[in-house]
């Protein structure tokens, strides 16, 4: 029946369903650092060129080119007033009419290159150069008001604290607060073992700042404690990303009580703000993660070394899409604030992505939801239930919903699609312990021997005594091992998993892979009794 219904309306497929395409921004002829949105449709964006570039974030038309500069421009941001500010390798910042394009002033000072600018909100600006000072001007004017002197190493980013003050980030492993009418130096934050990347403020007498020690901290402006302490670490940091080589570049607040950050560890980290307690790792970038940024809406985004964007839900750490597209690193990514995001790239284009490629599908919402009319309507009416965005099996499968699996089958459904973790529909199943499922998907004739991107067949996933022996009962390879040296066996033996033990000993798994030292006594009991029968 619902493969009739499909082939009935084969004629209005795709009449319903938006581009995947994204818009892309050529023009720069060198690495494109950073993007930010105006607010009234436009971007502008910072390139290795020497420019700067106002853009049409629907048609992707190039509508002012920003020339000047004689050095590459690492920055650029939003005044709000009409104009925009840029910082360069030329050690100066210049203030521009983003409409005209005209160079209002070129705001100079500065003996090294300026690494960052920031607004302060009252008409003026404060520059962080490798100079090792921050300079605070009129923009208006262009005069230079205060020299922050006190760093001994170059500036990397400087951030205004709302109230007067500024925060600045240093290679001397510090950060400063400083008095931005009086250039006074109100405290020096220690604690960091490594240069600091980035300072963020958190808008409560706060503010959060990243490392190459691996580490982010975040500190009381006032006193300049630092706030949190994670347990068996009395260093009062946020530890989780690796030491070393594998930095922090970047730290952003999702408005909610929890911070994110973005490591060269490949890594982004979800954090309580409150606790310091690290909620979520979100593994699956393949290089370094360059920047992160919050969507407003329970998602984030981040932007790395391996040409990808990946959409994530904060709060299950479930990576919801993978934008490609980009044939080098990803600097930055930016939300437009109308849906979309806009990526920054080494390959010299800009990218703005529909807000559909990330945004829950209708057809994913009716999936989830059991809704079987609305879901074969929806699919004759276009959508690719074997898209890479939709994956509509694994949906259902993720949300227990048999019968629009039965019904996905019925129409086609590739029983073997994966996500971009690799995991195919009956892995899910297996993992998740829906049976009936499970059960469905085998008589479907899912292959049982299927792996993941870790090498996780569904045995090896499996913590369901049942399922374990439908799997076996119907074939699967009772000594399958992934990756990282894991066993269905050896799983479940560190998972104290008694009756699954006892099943996968009877019908002969190899209990050599267990390892004593992670498994409780009673397990051992049990491998040592099995061993001595032998």
């Amino acid at each position: 029946m619902y493969k009739n219904n499909l082939e009935q309306n084969a004629g209005s497929l795709g009449n319903n369903v938006e581009s995947d395409e994204p818009v892309v921004l050529s023009g720069h002829t060198d690495y494109v650092h950073s993007v930010i949105a105006l607010g009234d449709g436009r971007l502008a964006s910072a390139s290795n060129d020497k420019t700067v570039r106002v853009w049409d974030a629907s048609s992707g038309v190039c509508l002012r080119v920003l020339e000047g500069h004689t050095g590459a421009v690492w920055s650029v941001i939003a005044l709000g007033d009409g104009r925009l500010a840029s910082a360069s390798n030329d050690k100066t910042v210049r203030v521009w009419d983003a409409s005209s394009g005209v160079c209002l002033r070129v705001l100079e000072g500065h003996t090294e290159s300026v690494a960052d600018v920031t607004a302060l909100g009252d008409g003026r600006l404060a520059s962080a150069s490798l100079d090792n000072t921050v300079r605070v001007w009129d923009a208006s004017s262009g005069v230079c008001q205060r020299v922050l002197e006190g760093h001994p190493w170059g500036v990397n980013s400087v951030t205004a604290l709302g109230d007067g003050r500024l925060a600045s980030a240093s290679g001397d492993n510090t950060v400063r607060v400083w008095d931005a009418l009086s250039g006074v130096c109100l405290r020096v934050l220690w604690g960091h073992t490594g240069t600091v990347n980035s300072v963020i403020a958190l808008g409560d007498g706060r503010l959060a700042s990243a490392s190459n020690d691996g580490t982010v901290r975040v500190w009381d402006v006032s006193s300049g404690n630092c706030l949190y302490v994670l347990e068996m670490d009395t260093n009062r940091v946020w530890k989780g990303h690796t030491y070393g080589r594998n930095a922090v570049w970047s730290v952003t607040a999702l408005g909610d009580g929890r911070l994110a950050s973005a490591s060269n560890d490949k890594t982004v980290r979800v954090w309580d703000a409150s606790s310091g307690v690290c909620l979520r790792v979100l593994k699956g970038h393949t290089e370094s993660v360059n920047s992160v940024t919050a969507l407003g809406d329970g998602r984030l985004a981040s932007a790395s070394g391996d040409k990808t964007v990946r959409v994530w839900n904060a709060s299950s750490g479930v990576c919801l899409c993978v934008l490609e597209g980009h044939t080098n690193i990803v600097l930055s990514v930016t939300a437009l604030g109308d849906g979309r995001l806009a990526s920054a790239s080494y390959d010299a284009t800009i990218r703005i992505w529909p807000k559909h490629l990330f945004k829950p599908s209708e057809l994913y919402t009716n999936i989830k939801n059991g809704n079987l009319p609305k879901v074969l309507e929806l699919i004759n009416d276009g959508y690719d239930i074997n898209s890479t965005k939709e994956k509509s099996l694994l949906v259902a499968c993720k949300h227990n919903q048999l019968s629009v699996v039965q019904m996905l089958l019925g129409l086609g459904a590739d029983i073997e699609i994966k996500d971009i973790q690799g995991k195919t529909a009956l892995i899910y199943a297996c993992k998740m312990g829906k049976l009936n499922i499970v059960k469905e998907l085998l008589i479907n004739g899912a292959n049982i021997e299927a792996t993941d991107n870790n090498g996780n067949t569904a045995l090896i996933v499996s913590k369901k005594l049942e399922i374990v022996q439908v799997l076996l009962n119907n074939g699967a390879d009772i000594d399958a091992i992934n990756k990282e040296g894991y066993t269905c066996l050896r799983n479940v033996s560190i998972k104290n998993k008694i009756d699954i033990v006892k099943e996968l000993i009877k019908r002969g798994a190899n209990v050599d892979i267990v390892k004593l030292a992670e498994i409780s006594a009673e397990i051992r009991a049990l491998l040592s009794a099995y061993k001595q029968n032998q």
